[in-house]
């Protein structure tokens, strides 16, 4: 005798019960877009932008790609350049 059910009980439970699926929800592009702006961090980020935008420093609000845009700063002590530590000269 094998384990499992027999042919008969599988048909009449497939009758009463049905398949054991469980149906996959679409989600939109949009709707997945919309939730990752969703959230305390997300309204943080966009008010700071905002409020960034309002005071006039345009350049700031736009965030950059990456690292590699930024300028590089010099530094003139080798021993924060094995660091990786930047020295910025604000004086102009």
């Amino acid at each position: 005798m094998g384990n499992g059910l027999e042919t008969q009980e599988v048909q009449k439970r497939l009758t009463k019960y049905g398949y054991n699926d469980v149906p996959e929800k679409k989600v939109s592009f949009l709707t997945r877009l919309g939730k990752r702006f969703w959230g305390i961090v997300p309204w943080m980020l966009e008010a700071t932008a905002i409020i960034t935008f309002l005071l006039g420093k345009y350049p700031q609000t736009l965030v950059s790609k990456s690292s590699n845009d930024r300028p590089k700063a010099e530094t003139t002590n080798p021993e924060q350049s094995k660091k990786g530590w930047k020295m910025v000269n604000h004086s102009s």
